[in-house]
C-alpha cells in the first residue's frame, strides 16, 4: 500500500482487504461476549477495510455484514451499473435492498451464517444471534452484546422469530439459488 502511494493509479484505486475466516476458540474471551467461543461465532468474526481516500472519509463501522457483501459493495462504489443476482448488499447503499419493501427493517444490519462442522445455520444482527442445527433442529438465541441470557419477553421473542423466519428464508433461498441462478 505505502508503495502504491507513488503510483499513478493509486487515487484511482479501491483496496480491499478482507479476512477469509477466523479460528474456533473454545476458551474465554475477555474482549468478547461468551457468544463469540461458545457458538463459533470467532470463526465469522474477520476484518474488512476499504481504503481509497480519494472516495472515502476514514470511519470504523461496526455493522454487522458478511463476505458476500464485499462485491456488490465495490461495485456501487466504482459507479458501475450492475445486476447483482444473488446475496449482498452494497454495504454504502443507506437502505438495504433486502428490506426496501419493509420499512420497519429497512436499515437492519443481518448476516446468514452456516457452519458446517456444527451443522447450524443461524442469522446474526447487531445484538442477537439465533441458530439452529439443521439435523437436530435445536435452536439457541444468544446476546452478541454482553454474556447476559437473553430475556424471555415479548420483544425479545418477536426478535427470535423474525431472525428464525429470516434463517429458513435465507437457507431455502441459498439452496435454490445454488441450483436456478444460472449465468444470462
Amino acid at each position: 500500500l505505502f508503495r502504491s502511494k507513488k503510483e499513478k493509479y493509486f487515487d484511482n484505486t479501491i483496496f480491499v482487504f478482507v479476512g477469509d475466516h477466523g479460528i474456533r476458540y473454545g476458551g474465554s474471551l475477555p474482549y468478547l461476549p461468551k457468544a463469540y467461543a461458545a457458538q463459533g461465532l470467532t470463526c465469522e468474526h474477520v476484518p474488512l477495510l476499504f481504503y481509497a481516500p480519494k472516495l472515502l472519509q476514514p470511519k470504523r463501522d461496526n455493522r454487522i455484514c458478511s463476505q458476500v457483501d464485499v462485491l456488490p459493495s465495490i461495485a456501487g462504489l466504482t459507479k458501475q451499473s450492475y445486476t447483482n443476482a444473488a446475496f449482498g448488499r452494497n454495504l454504502f447503499d443507506t437502505i438495504n435492498p433486502l428490506f426496501q419493501f419493509l420499512p420497519v427493517y429497512s436499515n437492519e444490519n443481518l448476516a446468514f451464517i452456516i457452519d458446517h462442522d456444527t451443522k447450524t445455520i443461524g442469522m446474526i444482527n447487531n445484538d442477537f444471534y439465533f441458530l439452529k442445527n439443521f439435523k437436530t433442529g435445536a435452536e439457541e438465541f444468544v446476546s452478541i452484546v454482553n454474556d447476559k441470557v437473553v430475556e424471555k419477553n415479548a420483544h425479545t421473542d418477536s426478535i427470535k422469530t423474525h431472525l428464525s423466519i429470516l434463517t429458513d428464508a435465507y437457507y431455502e433461498t441459498a439452496k435454490y439459488l445454488l441450483l436456478n441462478n444460472k449465468k444470462k
